[in-house]
């Protein structure tokens, strides 16, 4: 397992040690001093915001737009700390069929303007919002700081929510998530 791999590592009884974790990474840069050697290879994988559009609110495209345009992305990799890159689309950069965004995101000013346009001046009146995030090495710091970012930019109060893979698939195939983090891999 993991668990016992990463013990006898620990304990010097174990030369290579995989599928470490972010904490794991984080420790053995900062404790290593030489002593370890860390090599991250690129994993060809996006994580990406969706939205249930059933959801009221959530039906208006520029609404959709205004809530994603608040969201830090270049903060992202930082708050993970497992050494991912940026996303700007749905091909992670290094893959074949990558292509950078043409459109430049909303500004917070005119995602402001969309709300207020659409009777959320502020957020007020807008629907409280679940966000679903499957259980995984950084998912809740993820989770809080997107919670975060729709709060504190645009008044939306957004409850993060976390649960096992089937408790995750189960509260999407209801429509009980109304923001989902999903994950796309090139495997």
């Amino acid at each position: 397992s993991d668990a016992k791999a990463r013990q006898l590592f620990e304990a010097g009884k174990l030369d290579v040690f995989m599928n470490a974790n972010t904490q794991d990474l984080v420790t053995a840069r900062a404790a290593s001093a030489g002593k370890v050697r860390v090599e991250q290879y690129p994993y060809l994988a996006t994580y990406y915001l969706g939205f249930n559009i059933k959801r009221a609110a959530l039906k208006d495209a520029a609404l959709r737009k205004a809530l994603s345009a608040v969201i830090d992305r270049e903060g992202l990799p930082s708050v993970l700390q497992g050494g991912q890159q940026l996303a700007t689309s749905f091909v992670p950069p290094g893959m074949q069929g990558y292509v950078p965004p043409s459109l430049a995101p909303l500004s917070l000013h005119e995602a402001r303007a969309v709300l207020a346009k659409a009777g959320y001046a502020d957020g007020h009146g807008f629907p409280r919002l679940s966000l679903w995030v499957a259980k995984f090495d950084g998912a809740p710091a993820l989770a809080e700081t997107l919670v975060k970012n729709f709060n504190e930019k645009l008044g939306v109060t957004v409850e993060a929510k976390s649960g096992t893979p089937a408790e995750y698939q189960r509260a999407l195939a209801e429509g009980k998530a109304d923001l989902f983090v999903r994950h796309w891999g090139a495997d």
